[in-house]
């Protein structure tokens, strides 16, 4: 299924208390807010956000050796 992207105007993380499978947890907020589009806010798990974290931390790496 094709999407848009856009680029990121902002962005915020927050902590919120939630429910999982697994019952009560901590939970990060991750607000992202694209240039000419409304503010969305996704829930995740601590564990996901840090597989996003090393994801995203393995990108920035890939993209800045490919720039030297």
């Amino acid at each position: 299924m094709p999407y848009e992207i856009k680029t990121l105007e902002r962005y915020r993380v927050d902590r919120a208390d939630g429910m999982t499978a697994l019952g009560p947890e901590k939970l990060i907020i991750l607000v992202l807010k694209p240039n000419g589009g409304a503010e969305y806010a996704v829930a995740i798990s601590k564990m996901d956000a840090m597989l996003i974290s090393l994801q995203l931390s393995s990108a920035a790496s890939e993209v800045q050796a490919e720039q030297a």
